[in-house]
């Protein structure tokens, strides 16, 4: 649905229009800096107040825009770990800003005591929400923070998610400090070409359903239904996750592996890597494997570049 200013929609017998077309979609209402009211607009016609599915507006007193956010809000510097806190009439600002392009909504986001939902000195403040849009008003990015699971998603213009980060860092009903996170980037073509997993998350994470907004990664059939790109880094596997992926001849087009330090995988995962004859270049960031599996996938792959802690096996 488009999201667009009022002041580039033409106005005729009570009628919206866009490029001489009828309206529909959400309208801002801007006076000045500020952002007063926001309409749900079908078929030219205003129905009702917009809510937000993700954004308690109402929550806010101040609703302020600008084309750039130093037009209205006054930035001061924190050295020690480079974030910044902004300032609305000599006070932190506490409220929402929207960034237009063109009349068009580019973004929305929560500001907190000064800080904005992508300030790492913001981590584990709930509340927070930061949405991006494409310019036909679809959400490009969302990323929220409810207390006890921070969530980020980016959405193609197919509205499908290719890229996710979901994270439970506090139980909603111990709140015992828990560390459950998942992290996967898909290519255009929806392969897999990122993982990072930590904590048990596959063991625990329906215990949190409700805290996430989109649990697309629940189990082991999320790995066995994905293909993987030709080039692909993985962090926290276990074996069975391992072998999920290869289902269905997973790996037979890898070219590139990189495993990261974090990872539970066996000899009996790596010895996999002797059957992959595309594979040009394997990287693991540590040396506490048996090397001589290594030296054995060379043997099978002579052309593969292996790489154990930056150290190269060779024969």
């Amino acid at each position: 649905m488009l999201r667009v200013k009022e002041e580039i929609l033409l106005k005729n017998d009570g009628i919206y229009y866009l490029e001489k077309s009828v309206y529909t979609g959400i309208i801002y209402f801007v006076e000045g800096e500020n952002v007063t009211d926001i309409k749900v607009c079908e078929n030219g016609q205003i129905t009702k107040d917009y809510n937000n599915k993700y954004i308690e507006y109402k929550n806010y007193e101040f609703h302020l825009h600008a084309v750039d956010i130093w037009d209205i809000l006054d930035e001061e510097e924190y050295i020690e770990d480079d974030s910044f806190q902004y300032f609305y009439k000599e006070k932190p600002y506490e409220g929402i800003y929207y960034e237009f392009k063109n009349g068009f909504l580019k973004k929305e986001k929560i500001c907190l005591d000064g800080f904005f939902v992508d300030n790492d000195r913001q981590e584990y403040v709930p509340g927070h929400a930061k949405i991006k849009y494409y310019t036909n008003g679809e959400i490009k990015h969302l990323h929220l923070n409810n207390g006890f699971c921070e969530q980020w998603y980016d959405f193609n213009e197919k509205k499908e998610i290719n890229a996710f980060y979901i994270r439970i860092y506090k139980d909603p009903k111990t709140n015992e400090k828990i560390e459950l996170l998942a992290n996967i980037y898909f290519q255009e073509d929806n392969k897999i070409h990122h993982i990072t997993i930590e904590g048990n998350y596959l063991e625990r994470i329906t215990e949190f359903k409700e805290q996430i907004e989109f649990l697309i990664f629940k189990d082991r059939h999320f790995f066995k239904e994905k293909r993987l790109n030709r080039r692909l880094f993985i962090d926290g596997l276990n074996d069975n996750m391992f072998f999920d992926l290869n289902e269905n001849d997973g790996f037979s087009d890898m070219e590139e592996l990189s495993v990261a330090h974090n990872v539970n995988l066996s000899t009996k995962s790596f010895k996999l890597l002797k059957k992959l004859k595309k594979l040009k270049k394997f990287w693991m960031n540590t040396s506490n494997v048996d090397i001589n599996i290594f030296k054995e996938i060379k043997k099978e792959n002579p052309l593969c570049e292996i790489f154990l802690d930056r150290m190269e096996i060779t024969l």
